[in-house]
C-alpha cells in the first residue's frame, strides 16, 4: 500500500470521526498524519520492512504508527472498517467530492436522507438541497459543478497511478541499460505522466548516433 492510499485512508478516518462527534484533538491528529504522509519522500511500506521507528516522523504518534504497520502488513485497518460500518455505505462516495465536508454530509444524511452521489444529484435537481437552511442556491450550484468535475476526473488516469507506471518503465529501461531516462508529470490533472527516453540501448549501440525523445502514443 503506497503513501497516497494510506494518507487518503487517514483523511477519511478524520472525516468519519468528525461526523461521529469525536474530539477536535483526535480529528486533527489524523488530518496532520495524512498531510505528513502525503508529502513524505520515502514510502512507508519500505520503512516498515526496514523496521524503522515511524514515530520519528513529525505528526506520527504511537497509535497511528501501529495503524500504519497494520495497513502495510495486512492491507486493511480494522479501526477504519469498524468506524465506516457506523455510517451508510454511500457516505464514502460523498467524501470523495471536493468541497463537501463532514458537517455538510451529516446534514444531507440526517435532514434529507441523502447517502449517495446519485441521491445527492437528485436532491440538487429537485431543489431540496438548496432549500436547506444555510446552504441555498449558490452552495447547491457549487455541489453540481463539483460532481461534474469529479465525473470528468474519473475518466482520467490518476496522477499517482500514472507516476507509478512511469516509474516502472524507468526501472525497466535502467535494467535494459537505456542511456538516459527522464520522467515528467505535467500537473495534478494530467491525463498521463510522460516518459522521455533519450539515446539507444547500450547493448545495441555500435557507434555515435543522434536520437530524439520519443513520445508515447496516446
Amino acid at each position: 500500500m503506497d503513501n497516497s492510499r494510506i494518507a487518503e485512508l487517514f483523511e477519511h478516518t478524520a472525516s468519519l470521526l468528525e461526523m461521529k462527534g469525536e474530539t477536535v484533538f483526535t480529528v486533527r491528529a489524523y488530518q496532520r498524519a495524512a498531510r505528513t504522509i502525503q508529502h513524505l519522500p520515502q514510502e512507508l511500506d519500505q520503512m516498515v520492512v526496514e523496521e524503522r521507528d515511524l514515530t520519528q516522523i513529525p505528526g506520527i504518534g504511537k497509535a497511528i504508527s501501529k495503524k500504519i504497520k497494520e495497513l502495510v502488513e495486512t492491507g486493511r485497518l480494522a479501526y477504519f472498517e469498524e468506524l465506516k460500518g457506523q455510517f451508510p455505505e454511500g457516505v464514502m462516495e460523498l467524501m470523495r467530492i471536493p468541497g463537501l465536508g463532514p458537517k455538510t454530509i451529516m446534514r444531507l444524511w440526517k435532514e434529507l436522507g441523502i447517502t449517495s452521489v446519485a441521491e445527492l444529484e437528485q436532491g440538487i435537481e429537485s431543489g431540496r438541497v438548496a432549500a436547506l437552511p444555510r446552504l441555498g442556491e449558490k452552495t447547491a450550484a457549487n455541489m453540481r459543478r463539483q460532481l461534474q468535475m469529479a465525473r470528468a476526473r474519473d475518466q482520467r488516469v490518476p496522477i499517482g497511478r500514472a507516476m507509478r507506471v512511469a516509474s516502472n518503465v524507468e526501472r525497466s529501461c535502467i535494467r535494459s541499460r537505456i542511456s538516459s531516462v527522464r520522467l515528467r508529470a505535467f500537473s495534478q490533472s494530467s491525463w498521463m505522466s510522460m516518459v522521455f527516453i533519450n539515446g539507444e540501448s547500450a547493448a545495441r549501440r555500435s557507434g555515435p548516433s543522434r536520437s530524439s525523445p520519443h513520445r508515447p502514443r496516446r
